[in-house]
C-alpha cells in the first residue's frame, strides 16, 4: 500500500506550512467579566483561544488559582497554543471591558 500524496501550502522558501483546522464540535464559549472565570480546555494538543476584549490569562491544572492582573495579558484577537502536560484548564479575567471567549480544539 502506498502513501497518499498530500498537497500542503508552501512558504516563500518552498517549505510546507503545517495546516490545522478547527473542530467545531469542541467549541467552549464563555464570557470575560470582572470576576475570574475558569474553563476546561478541549481534549487535544493544539487549541485556538479567541477573545473579543483584553484579558488576563492563567493556564494550568483543574486546581489553578484565579487569573489576576499579575498574569499574562492578551489583547483582543485569536491565539493558537500547544497544550503542555497537566494543562487542562484556563482562567481569565477582563482588563477593562467585558467580552467573549471561545476555545476550540484544532486538528
Amino acid at each position: 500500500m502506498s502513501n497518499p500524496t498530500t498537497n500542503l501550502p508552501i512558504d516563500d522558501l518552498g517549505y510546507a506550512i503545517q495546516a490545522v483546522g478547527p473542530d467545531d464540535d469542541t467549541v467552549v464559549p464563555g464570557l470575560i467579566t470582572n470576576t475570574s472565570q475558569t474553563f476546561a480546555l478541549p481534549v487535544g494538543d493544539i487549541y485556538e483561544l479567541t477573545v473579543t476584549s483584553a484579558c488576563y490569562v492563567k493556564v494550568g491544572s483543574s486546581e489553578i488559582a484565579t487569573a489576576t492582573s499579575s498574569h499574562r495579558c492578551l489583547l483582543a484577537g485569536s491565539y493558537v497554543y500547544r497544550k503542555l502536560p497537566l494543562q487542562t484548564h484556563i482562567s481569565i479575567l477582563r482588563v477593562s471591558a467585558d467580552g467573549i471567549i471561545t476555545i476550540t480544539r484544532l486538528r
